[in-house]
């Protein structure tokens, strides 16, 4: 009985104990409130610094057409010293600006207002009174291609073709102002075409058959890609008086087929001349014409020691009015000499002090860039061959 009692006041007390105080909600609905809030700056904090690029979704996948867009293209402002003081620019809109660097001061050669300068080429003349453009460029080489020139006269805006006299229009193969006022020479069909001024009629300098595969003034394969560097194979003297060219003949030389892939069913099929080890290479002269009056045309004799093998021409460089130094190279390119030829004369020399120099230095002389000479010739200076060695010497010629 009293086992039962006791059983019954435990489970009276069990049960009593499930009626606790009661929950507070008005502090839990608080804190709910709270946490709410908090979790709302923070998704709000992130929605509003996070940058919009939703816009990225809408774009397309990157094609080999979007790299080739102007969207991203570098811009090539084409700059070039005019003289010590004033630099010819293109801005990214198209304008030819010349830039005074004494005074900061901006002058406008050629808007793009009513022509489309984003992809020609320009050159302004010494005189600043002519712009060349080179337009509807057509690439050949890694630094050759043809183009259509065109005249803009900075004073009236009028718009001149470029042509030889029996073409209207035509592409050329180069054209470029000499160094006084508005002189040029352009190159048409492996000739020299040369016009005194802007205005003038062009005169043709040198004549080469079709058939022939001569090319005057300019750089094959062989030369812009291995020897000169460069496409442009011709050298105004500093007054404009003369012009020295390379004549180069590849009559002999064999040929090379590279085919094309420009995008159609089949490739297309470009042929050039192409020396490999045990064939001829192009036969190469260097002449000089008088511009100044009658022209004349003299051939710059090469040095006894290379005339009758095959041989390059490395170098052409003005040291005067009418001398020229010219660096030759045999074939093998293990023997090299530097002369100084007389324009007026086409006598090379690499006598008295000229051979005096080549015992000093004949064993790195086709190594060197083009040696600027003191005006004695007496001295030169060597140029750095590459950014590795940084350095000038001088040489002394006793």
């Amino acid at each position: 009985m009293i086992a039962t009692t006791q059983q019954n006041m435990t489970t009276e007390l069990d049960l009593g104990s499930s009626d606790g105080p009661p929950r507070n909600w008005k502090g839990i609905g608080i804190a709910m409130v709270v946490i709410l809030a908090v979790m709302s700056l923070v998704i709000l904090s992130v929605v509003i610094l996070t940058p919009d690029e939703s816009h990225l979704l809408l774009r397309s996948h990157l094609t080999m057409e979007d790299l080739e867009s102007d969207e991203f293209k570098v811009h090539d402002p084409c700059a070039a010293w005019l003289n010590n003081n004033e630099v010819a620019l293109r801005t990214r809109e198209g304008h030819v600006l010349t830039f005074t660097l004494k005074n900061n001061l901006t002058t406008t050669l050629l808007d793009n207002s009513s022509l489309d300068l984003t992809s020609a080429k320009f050159q302004v003349s010494a005189d600043k009174r002519f712009v060349l453009l080179a337009y509807n460029i057509q690439p050949v080489f890694s630094q050759s291609f043809t183009a259509s020139y065109a005249i803009y006269s900075v004073a009236n805006g009028d718009l001149l073709e470029l042509s030889p006299l029996e073409r209207e229009t035509t592409e050329l193969q180069y054209a470029s102002w000499g160094p006084q006022g508005n002189q040029l020479a352009f190159v048409f069909d492996g000739d020299i075409y040369y016009k005194p001024n802007a205005a003038s009629n062009p005169l043709r300098l040198t004549s080469t058959d079709e058939d022939q595969k001569v090319v005057n003034g300019l750089s094959d394969w062989t030369y812009e890609e291995e020897v000169l560097l460069t496409y442009a194979a011709h050298w105004w003297s500093m007054d404009g008086a003369r012009l020295a060219y390379l004549r180069i003949n590849n009559s002999a030389t064999p040929v090379m087929e590279i085919p094309h892939f420009l995008g159609g069913l089949y490739p297309s099929n470009m042929i050039f001349p192409y020396p490999k080890a045990g064939s001829s290479i192009p036969s190469v002269s260097l002449f000089v014409v008088n511009l100044y009056g009658p022209a004349h045309t003299l051939e710059m004799l090469p040095p006894d020691s290379l005339r009758a093998r095959e041989n390059y021409i490395s170098m052409v460089s003005w040291i005067s009015s009418t001398r020229l130094s010219v660096r030759w190279l045999n074939r093998a390119q293990n023997q090299s000499v530097l002369c100084v030829c007389e324009a007026t004369t086409g006598a090379c020399s690499e006598d008295s002090l000229m051979k005096r120099m080549l015992r000093v230095l004949h064993n790195v002389l086709h190594f060197m860039k083009n040696p600027s000479f003191h005006n004695d010739l007496q001295r030169f200076q060597r140029s750095p061959q590459n950014r590795a060695s940084l350095f000038y010497q001088l040489v002394e010629l006793f």
